[in-house]
């Protein structure tokens, strides 16, 4: 864990082609962005365009070819991402976009390429009662500092139908980066970066999936040329509905706050 920009994480941490260091180090950088996109992070800087992904992903140019990042959504010394998406305006648990949040977090680190670490908790959308707000003052003295407020004890009985809803979501991502290697060790090409759609086509030898992200609240048609996929038929890898080629597109209806990732048949 090194809680600093890519250009520090590299010099301190990976080392160099010549004099490497370590292999994986937390991608803070990529991290922030994502939770920009989806809330705000802790110093309040959000509400951003889903731009701002790509330039999380351009941090890695910053790492020699031996680094392999390691994206986490929250650890102890971050805010909850439940949190953060309530001091982003977007409400709390009782909203359903707030599980909708959590889940295109998920979906997105799901077609990571390298490690994740997902941090106990975020698995059930945890926040802390009563900091929806920014503690400014003696944080300490009602031990709600940013700088430690996600150290909280587990839960992992009694959850009511949402957490086990995320909970569930997130266990069929897994599986599917289990089952499908170009998730986590593909090769990734941006397809589309624009104020609220990201995609993605992600290569490993023979498997070749596309993940599209639509962070905003509102449903979309995304049109994919198939000339930049060279593939045939899209599935998608729960519903299992399928997109055909039509006129040399792929245009594929997204509702707002989903992430999709679709099997190239």
């Amino acid at each position: 864990e090194l809680w600093k920009e890519s250009e520090e994480i590299a010099r301190t941490a990976y080392g160099t082609e010549e004099l490497p260091g370590l292999y994986s180090a937390f991608d803070f950088p990529l991290r922030y962005r994502l939770v920009q996109a989806l809330a705000v992070e802790e110093k309040g800087l959000g509400h951003k365009a889903a731009t701002v992904l790509t330039e999380g992903y351009a941090s890695h140019s910053d790492y020699p070819a031996h680094a392999i990042p390691n994206l986490m959504l929250t650890n102890h010394d971050l805010v909850r991402f439940g949190d953060l998406v309530e001091r982003a305006g977007y409400g709390g648990k009782e909203n359903p976009d707030f599980w909708k949040r959590h889940k295109c977090a998920f979906a997105f680190m799901a077609a990571y390429t390298g490690p994740i670490t997902i941090y106990y908790g975020d698995e059930i959308g945890f926040e802390v009662e009563g900091f929806a707000e920014k503690v400014t003052e003696n944080c300490v003295d009602v031990d709600l500092c940013d700088d430690h407020v996600g150290r909280t004890s587990g839960k992992i009985s009694g959850l009511d139908d949402r957490e086990k809803n995320l909970k569930n979501y997130l266990k069929s991502l897994m599986e599917l980066r289990e089952t499908h290697p170009a998730l986590w060790n593909g090769t990734r090409t941006n397809l589309i970066a624009n104020e609220t759609i990201f995609a993605d086509l992600k290569q490993h030898k023979d498997d070749k999936l596309v993940f599209v992200l639509n962070i905003s609240t509102g449903s979309a048609t995304v049109t994919i040329p198939q000339s930049e996929i060279v593939g045939g038929r899209l599935r998608d890898a729960f519903a299992n509905t399928v997109f055909e080629v039509e006129d040399g597109e792929y245009q594929i209806p997204i509702d707002g706050l989903t992430g999709l990732i679709l099997i190239v048949e």
